[in-house]
């Protein structure tokens, strides 16, 4: 089963996807359907493939999941070792695009925080004005001007 669907993995679920009618599509699915009957002892339908479809990349995606959190976490002691695949595993993680592992990047990252005092800013210096810097011309006095 996995075979034929990475035969027609573009199609599917890849970079061809936007152009593949819902009806080729269901033509793929029909035709994987009939090989996976043509060398299985039980009859499949097309909604028992994808189901087995979902469950195995579910399981694929999970396997690497746990893997990557182990690996961020801390506290010394020897790296976790990556989980073993088997042949048909490796081929659904092929499949898998990074988005679908870790998520979707690019968000935006705001950079550290940085806390301001009473006294810092360019508009306004809130110091009594026998504190406050006399040469920057950027801060105001509260004090009224005579």
């Amino acid at each position: 089963m996995v075979e034929e669907i990475v035969r027609v993995e573009p199609q599917l679920f890849g970079a061809l996807v936007q152009h593949t009618t819902i009806a080729r599509k269901m033509e793929l699915w029909q035709r994987i359907v009939d090989r996976v009957n043509a060398v299985g002892q039980h009859p499949r339908n097309r909604d028992d493939i994808r189901t087995r479809w979902n469950d195995l990349r579910g399981k694929v995606r999970s396997m690497v999941s746990r893997h990557n959190i182990a690996v961020q976490k801390t506290g010394g002691g020897p790296p976790p070792t990556p989980p073993e695949l088997t042949a048909w595993e490796e081929e659904v993680l092929h499949i898998l695009h990074p988005e679908g592992l870790a998520g979707v990047g690019g968000g935006m990252d705001s950079g550290p925080e940085r806390h301001h005092t009473a006294t810092e800013g360019p508009e306004m210096s809130i110091l009594p004005p026998e504190e406050a810097p006399s040469d920057d011309s950027s801060s105001v006095s509260l004090e009224p001007d005579d």
